[in-house]
């Protein structure tokens, strides 16, 4: 089970009229890290597939990845492709991993080989895309005061700081393994910053 990518000639406005499913993000805000694809106007009388279950995907769906998205192509909670690569794409389930990097060139190959999943398709096929796009505006502050020794007036002194701090996901299949809760549809920063958050301060109150 695999990814192709699609013909752009044969895309036109045609998605929801020959093709069996058409697959697209759920909406993502300048704060959204994770999201599930959704099947594109479900309701459409012209789609071909209005009973498809949303965790089936069939073979023949078109998949579509705008820019800034990594997308990837889940089979039984296992992910068996993605693509760091703009544009339209269709799942083949004869086909094997097609492992469109894009930007990120050879650094995800050694997530892969750890996540990787081989086999025939399930029963259970989901799409997600992760927002490569920095993540900006996250606010912080010091719970307490941070101890702070100042040579200039030879002094011990302590500081309370707030401000923000901004992340960008540079390993996108290491961060949806271990860092998105599972069967969420949608996943803001906010959702997981706790984490983050404390690293960050540790970070900062030692630095």
């Amino acid at each position: 089970m695999g990814l192709i990518r699609a013909a752009t000639g044969a895309i036109g406005g045609t998605l929801g009229d020959a093709w069996l499913e058409a697959i697209e993000s759920g909406p993502m805000t300048d704060k959204t890290v994770c999201v599930k694809g959704r099947m594109l106007r479900p309701d459409d009388r012209r789609s071909s597939n209005r009973k498809g279950s949303s965790d089936v995907i069939s073979n023949g769906s078109r998949v579509i990845v705008q820019p800034n998205q990594f997308m990837m192509l889940i089979d039984g909670g296992k992910i068996v492709d993605y693509t760091a690569e703009e544009g339209y794409y269709v799942v083949d389930n004869s086909s094997a991993p097609s492992l469109f990097n894009g930007e990120f060139g050879e650094s995800l190959r050694d997530s892969w080989n750890r996540f990787k999943f081989g086999g025939t398709p399930s029963h259970m096929q989901q799409i997600y895309y992760i927002n490569l796009q920095e993540i900006k505006g996250i606010k912080f502050g010091t719970p307490n005061a941070v101890q702070y020794y100042d040579e200039f007036y030879q002094a011990e002194l302590f500081l309370r700081a707030f401000g923000n701090y901004s992340i960008k996901i540079v390993d996108p299949l290491l961060f949806f393994t271990e860092a998105v809760p599972r069967g969420a549809a949608e996943v803001d920063i906010a959702d997981i910053n706790e984490q983050y958050l404390s690293e960050f301060l540790m970070a900062f109150q030692t630095s």
